[in-house]
């Protein structure tokens, strides 16, 4: 299911003039000017400009693990990530200061592991 939202998500990114990239495994769309981090659907994720490879990886690995989840993912992992992500951005608006880091969390540090792991080994040099 994943994989379907994704493909068709691409597909308007294509028909509005975006260009499909590859990393590893996936294909990546950049989007927007502002920062806002990413989301991923399937093999396919959605990601700002910025050149942070921490955000590759993190996003590249919700990618493996939808894998490991298949229809779980959304439950497991999609939902509660994307709770978190408005919850901690409205704290970030409001000047409350986080006493988390963002992979804290059990399926975001994953995600971050894994794609690390999946980039090490697709590309044979150590991640940034």
């Amino acid at each position: 299911m994943s994989n379907i939202a994704g493909a068709v998500i691409a597909l308007v990114m294509i028909v509005t003039g975006h260009r499909p990239k590859r990393f590893c495994g996936s294909v990546y769309f950049e989007l927007g000017k502002s920062y806002f981090g990413g989301f991923s659907y399937g093999i396919f994720f959605f990601k700002d400009k910025s050149r942070n490879p921490r955000l590759f990886y993190h996003e590249y690995g919700h990618s493996i693990q939808n894998c490991v989840f298949g229809p779980f993912m959304l439950l497991l992992v999609n939902l509660p990530s994307t709770i978190r992500y408005w919850y901690r951005r409205n704290a970030d608006r409001r000047g409350k200061q986080l006493k988390r880091e963002y992979d804290d969390i059990w399926f975001e540090g994953q995600a971050t592991r894994l794609g690390r792991a999946a980039y090490e080994m697709y590309y044979k040099k150590p991640a940034q």
